[in-house]
């Protein structure tokens, strides 16, 4: 016998934001002021010093994985230094509580962030340069931490895994993606239940 559990879908969100240059579905936005669009980079110039985080309306469920394609900006001397994924967020402001799956210094990492500061999981050596995109994707499923990187300028096609386990944040949260440079280009992404 067949039943609805067995049929139920996941819900997902993707949201090409270079042909559908709207804000919909963004669920919420901090640190970010002089938002716009480029028909090439996508999502959003922030033009403040500060880090830069979107969030998407989707999550509150525990096992979640986030995809997105974020390119490094040329904005500030900053701006080479990170671009990161998140699940399970508990809040992006002074208490951050997430995982992260983030490029940082031409390091790509799985990391856990507990009242702002980042705690390494692990971690392997990825170059990347300015105006180079980068998929990064991270699933989180119970206590098991996957991210995959793919630099789809300069390496289109050879794809970074890392895997970890942490057991510090159980309980879903939010979904999004950032840079703790003063912009965040993300082409699209999708965040999904698994």
């Amino acid at each position: 016998m067949i039943s609805s559990e067995d049929i139920r879908s996941l819900p997902s969100l993707t949201k090409d934001l270079v042909s559908d240059q709207t804000e919909t579905n963004i669920f919420k936005k901090t640190n970010v002021s002089a938002q716009g669009f480029d028909a090439t980079k996508g999502f959003g110039q922030n033009t403040n010093n500060t880090s830069t985080h979107v969030l998407v309306g989707m999550g509150g469920f525990n096992n979640q994985k986030m995809t997105a394609t974020l390119r490094f900006g040329n904005f500030t001397t900053q701006a080479n230094s990170d671009i990161e994924v998140y699940c399970r967020i508990q809040g992006l402001d002074a208490t951050d509580t997430c995982y992260v799956a983030r490029m940082d210094n031409d390091v790509a990492r799985i990391s856990k962030m507990i009242a702002g500061s980042y705690t390494n999981i692990t971690s392997t050596a990825m170059a990347c340069a300015v105006d180079q995109d980068i998929i990064i994707s991270l699933q989180v499923i119970g206590s098991a931490l996957t991210a995959t990187f793919e630099n789809i300028t300069a390496n289109p096609g050879v794809v970074i895994t890392l895997t970890g386990t942490d057991t510090t944040i159980t309980s879903g949260g939010l979904m999004g993606f950032g840079s703790l440079s003063s912009s965040v280009w993300c082409k699209n992404f999708t965040a999904e239940e698994v």
